[in-house]
């Protein structure tokens, strides 16, 4: 939907999704069919590896999988299933893309933000991220990142908060 929102707004726009989920981006995968709508099977997180990611095990493939098993059994209360993901560094994926500058870095890893933006500090640094959204709240508390962390790791950005409401 986010992405659909995106080509509403600016057509021309190329969009790289990722999505570790095996059943997510099978969905996403045959959501959207433009040649600038490009999905990938991939977390991307601080650096390249594979990781686990947990889901409700009564839901498989909702939106709130995790890298961290807490978000499913301490904040959802609910039991969980374990996949096998791959994860890649956002920074030397979008080198491998020739991609010199990102309009807008969309992030709603589910207490993971932190690690994606780690993934990519050399594009922060160089300025060559134009805005980042990304979510803050209490899967923040599983992955032990403090909103500071965040405003440390972002000085030349202006933080804004988006509501339901305005």
């Amino acid at each position: 939907e986010y992405s659909r929102k995106i080509f509403q707004a600016c057509p021309q726009a190329t969009v790289y999704a990722f999505e570790p989920h095996p059943k997510t981006f099978s969905v996403l995968s045959h959501f959207m069919h433009q040649s600038n709508f490009l999905p990938v099977n991939a977390a991307a997180g601080e650096k390249d590896g594979e990781l686990s990611l947990f889901d409700y095990e009564s839901q498989d493939g909702s939106s709130h999988a995790s890298l961290y098993k807490d978000v499913i059994e301490n904040i959802h209360k609910a039991k969980s299933i374990e996949h096998k993901v791959k994860v890649i560094k956002l920074g030397a994926f979008a080198r491998s893309k020739n991609v010199e500058k990102i309009d807008l870095l969309k992030i709603d890893t589910e207490g993971n933000e932190l690690n994606v933006l780690m993934g990519i500090l050399d594009y922060i640094r160089s300025e060559k991220i134009g805005a980042i959204h990304f979510e803050f709240n209490e899967m923040n508390v599983s992955s032990r990142t403090f909103f500071r962390d965040f405003w440390e790791l972002l000085p030349n950005y202006n933080f804004y908060r988006l509501l339901p409401d305005g």
